[in-house]
């Protein structure tokens, strides 16, 4: 088991729960707490529990989440979760508990919240725009925009699933010209209102 996992209050916390003496050194602290696991008597913390789960529970995913999406799961997905892990809903702590989970498996990283690229999918383009081409095909290609291409449901709804993203998405789309003469609230509402469930294809309406 991946000790290095466990942050130093947390190994200190099996320790001082173990009522053992807590060394210096983090190097130290992971070798007690190694030595402890040996013990049949020893007391297994919360912490603890949750790196076993992630390290005995597998997961055939390559779905990385942020914190801020797992507070916002319905009771229906957080019960889901839970099974997989080996929890129940009513479980303490659960969101708490399911993030730690998750980052013990790799499966965490907040840093994907600044990440949100503006494509013309989440930000729809309008008469009079250009796009810019990115992929291997059409990579720097200039395309003039004619009719309005609306952004998707689909796209938003998956940044939607975060207060936090969502805030973020709201702010970065104001480098757009269109949008920086809108409020959050305006971006927003225009967004909702032009979105489509369908994707467009941008050589009908360039």
């Amino acid at each position: 088991m991946d000790l290095t996992q466990l942050k130093d209050w947390e190994l200190d916390e099996v320790l001082q729960i173990n009522q053992s003496k807590i060394p210096k050194t983090r190097k130290a602290k992971i070798n007690a707490v190694n030595s402890l696991l040996t013990k049949s008597s020893t007391v297994i913390t919360e912490p603890l529990t949750d790196l076993i789960i992630s390290n005995t529970i597998v997961v055939e995913t390559d779905n990385s989440y942020i914190s801020e999406q797992i507070y916002n799961l319905t009771e229906e997905e957080v019960g889901i979760f839970a099974q997989v892990f080996g929890l129940t809903s009513e479980t303490v702590n659960i969101n708490e508990r399911l993030i730690r989970i998750l980052k013990y498996k790799g499966m965490i990283n907040d840093e994907k919240e600044n990440e949100i690229q503006l494509t013309v999918e989440l930000t729809g383009a309008r008469p009079g725009e250009y796009l810019i081409g990115v992929g291997k095909v059409i990579k720097e290609a200039i395309i003039k925009i004619n009719n309005v291409i609306p952004p998707s449901k689909k796209y938003l709804d998956i940044i939607r699933r975060s207060k936090g993203q969502w805030a973020i998405f709201l702010e970065k789309i104001g480098a757009i010209e269109f949008f920086a003469g809108l409020n959050k609230s305006q971006r927003e509402e225009w967004l909702k209102e032009n979105e489509k469930e369908s994707q467009i294809d941008i050589a009908e309406v360039a």
